[in-house]
């Protein structure tokens, strides 16, 4: 693709920084710009796949299975699922943590739920095991509200 050249006034700091940047790098100061402009525009066009990218998590069946999960623990923290099944939801938790569209907060409530799942597998035989990432005012509580928000502005950002 032809390139074209673009003419913009940034302030002094602003530039200082992309010097010191572009030196950093050992690149140019075009270079630096038209790489973050580049990633800007990657981005964004990332956000608009996760509508309509059908192999991200976050418009799998997978996904919608452990959205339903977490609020069926929110009610009813046992668990009726096999060894098996607890291992494939643990693998969906993984993937959650590991997906790049998913906001950090996010994944750090993911996490929570990881690592009460590893310890309830651990002891799946013991009686009374239950879940505790369910639990109002444990400290290992998964905040439902990070998600239910993520869902929600997920749902509606696309809307005029």
């Amino acid at each position: 693709m032809k390139s074209v050249i673009l003419n913009v006034r940034i302030s002094k700091d602003l530039k200082n920084a992309l010097e010191n940047q572009s030196l950093e790098n050992e690149v140019s100061i075009s270079d630096t710009i038209r790489e973050i402009v580049e990633n800007h525009f990657e981005n964004v066009y990332d956000d608009e796949d996760l509508f309509v990218n059908p192999n991200l998590l976050y418009n799998s069946n997978e996904f919608l299975f452990l959205v339903s999960w977490l609020f069926e623990k929110k009610d009813f923290a046992y668990d009726g699922n096999s060894e098996a099944q607890l291992l494939d939801i643990k693998k969906i938790i993984l993937e959650a943590i590991k997906e790049k569209h998913f906001p950090n907060n996010l994944k750090c409530e993911f996490e929570k739920v990881l690592i009460d799942i590893i310890r309830y597998i651990n002891t799946y035989h013991d009686e009374g095991n239950h879940f505790f990432f369910c639990k109002p005012h444990h400290s290992g509580s998964f905040d439902y509200s990070v998600l239910i928000n993520y869902i929600s502005n997920r749902a509606f950002e696309n809307r005029i």
